[in-house]
């Protein structure tokens, strides 16, 4: 490639990075902006910046008012409304499960209540991933990480209505007792990580923590499970690794205002 064509290469990504600065501020301002006020906020001439104003509205990205102020064409409100329409938690998560799972060498999981159990939507295999997602299994909530993180997100009522049912224990650990329910759920409200050891298998362990919507409501956990020998051994890298693919997963969640009905909506 010759020098010219590497310096019309850049010229173009600078072009393009300018106009995505002149939408970004105009989403971000409560009233339309002039060339002066946007030129000043993008630090460039106001020759450069009617340059760029001018290609966006030929482009219907952009409109602008009799006071030759600009703001954010209708268009927008057509790509929001088809990007909201393609998103859903499994398209959002599943990649950020495969980067967890590669990243920490065990399984990773996500999970959402349904009735009195937690189904399992989205498993990824270390090394090996498989998405899945119409046998989804169905887990008693006291059995498992997963299912005693939405346990702690019910009412009192419903957990204490939940703990008067007979539940059967998979392993001499599951848990199947009010208080000690309720003692590991103090254990989380500290540390927002719950952890499962060897209550759901023999061997198996693992580490969850909930997820949020944009209005802050739990809406599903996710966990990485494996050998207990092996996952005691990175136990902290594995919380670390966690608590950062949960907070991108649900900052993910607020920037697409997505919500636990939208959600809902997909399970019916």
């Amino acid at each position: 490639m010759t020098n010219i064509s590497i310096e019309k290469n850049a010229d173009s990504i600078n072009a393009i990075v300018r106009a995505v600065k002149v939408l970004d501020i105009l989403s971000e301002s409560s009233t339309p902006l002039g060339v002066s006020a946007l030129a000043k906020k993008l630090d460039l001439p106001k020759v450069t910046t009617f340059r760029i104003l001018n290609t966006l509205l030929l482009t219907g990205l952009l409109q602008k008012d009799s006071s030759d102020l600009y703001y954010l064409a209708p268009k927008f409100i057509i790509y929001g409304d088809k990007v909201k329409a393609s998103f859903t938690l499994r398209s959002v998560a599943e990649p950020i499960l495969q980067e967890l799972a590669s990243t920490i060498g065990e399984s990773a999981n996500l999970g959402v209540p349904y009735k009195d159990y937690v189904l399992t939507l989205i498993h990824v295999n270390a090394g090996s991933y498989s998405l899945v997602s119409n046998l989804t299994p169905l887990s008693d909530l006291n059995c498992s990480s997963m299912g005693k993180v939405i346990l702690c997100h019910k009412d009192e009522q419903y957990i204490q209505e939940y703990f008067k049912k007979p539940l059967g224990k998979l392993t001499m650990n599951t848990v199947t007792s009010l208080d000690q329910f309720l003692d590991i759920k103090r254990k989380f409200d500290e540390e927002h990580i719950m952890f499962d050891d060897e209550e759901f298998e023999y061997g198996l362990c693992c580490f969850s923590i909930p997820i949020y919507d944009v209005n802050h409501q739990f809406i599903a956990t996710i966990n990485v499970n494996g050998p207990k020998t092996r996952i005691m051994l990175k136990r902290e890298e594995i919380k670390q690794a966690l608590l950062s693919s949960g907070g991108r997963l649900t900052t993910l969640l607020a920037q697409a205002n997505y919500t636990v009905e939208d959600f809902q909506r997909t399970l019916n």
